[in-house]
């Protein structure tokens, strides 16, 4: 296929050559080239060896090896690397929105939170959609929130699929020791005629009423591990 490329002429390599040059070769030598997992025009036409022209450039977006975002290119097999980066810009704007919404949130927001903040600082999401290749919004977005559904990650966020919630994990474990030893402490200064079900009933009673996240299934949740780790610490004095 000969596509025009200012003074010279690029063409792509055909199917029976694949088998002889490699198919991967030059997606792997955009992946290598890229930083961050982006390319600028110049590194593009370095990798390439061609003037990346509007034709070399809608051939390369067409087969999927790059998406165009105004003068610089997104490398489709380093989106990994394209998300990591961006996981580590935003990384400190969503353990605040963490930390404000008690450490916890539905997953749905949490989602949408990530979406914000990727185009806060990136027109990806946008050039994704009108891009044609096959990636999509969501898996932009999904693959920078698996930089925090990680235990290396920080923050470590854990996704409760079962209950659609996203947990801060260590700070959120950090909340519900420092609530339970405080809802029990009190209930353990005089044991002389307590028993551990009665005080286990006086902790519930005491967790009805507390608000600890801004979203119901969060609060219930939280409510919930709060009253189990109170209970653990009951019976650890019987």
């Amino acid at each position: 296929m000969r596509i025009a490329a200012g003074s010279r002429d690029y063409y792509s390599v055909g199917s029976r050559l694949k088998e002889e040059t490699g198919e991967d070769d030059l997606k792997g030598k955009l992946k290598r080239r890229s930083t961050h997992g982006k390319l600028s025009h110049g590194q593009l036409e370095e990798a390439i060896s061609v003037a990346a022209t509007s034709d070399v450039i809608g051939y390369l977006q067409g087969e999927g090896l790059i998406i165009d975002m105004d003068g610089e290119y997104l490398v489709r097999s380093a989106l990994d690397e394209f998300a990591e980066k961006l996981g580590d810009d935003l990384g400190d704007d969503v353990a605040r929105s963490f930390d404000d919404a008690g450490n916890v949130m539905p997953t749905g927001e949490y989602s949408s939170l990530i979406e914000s903040e990727i185009e806060v600082r990136s027109n990806v999401l946008a050039h994704v959609r009108s891009s044609g290749a096959d990636i999509g919004k969501r898996d932009v977005i999904e693959a920078v929130q698996s930089e925090y559904n990680d235990d290396a990650a920080d923050p470590h966020i854990d996704v409760l699929d079962a209950r659609s919630l996203a947990v801060a994990v260590e700070p959120f474990e950090q909340m519900v020791e420092a609530r339970a030893e405080d809802l029990t402490r009190p209930l353990l200064q005089d044991l002389t005629a307590a028993t551990a079900d009665s005080l286990k009933q006086e902790l519930r009673e005491s967790i009805d009423d507390l608000h600890l996240t801004t979203s119901d299934a969060g609060n219930a949740y939280a409510r919930t591990q709060v009253r189990e780790r109170g209970e653990e610490l009951i019976d650890e004095r019987f």
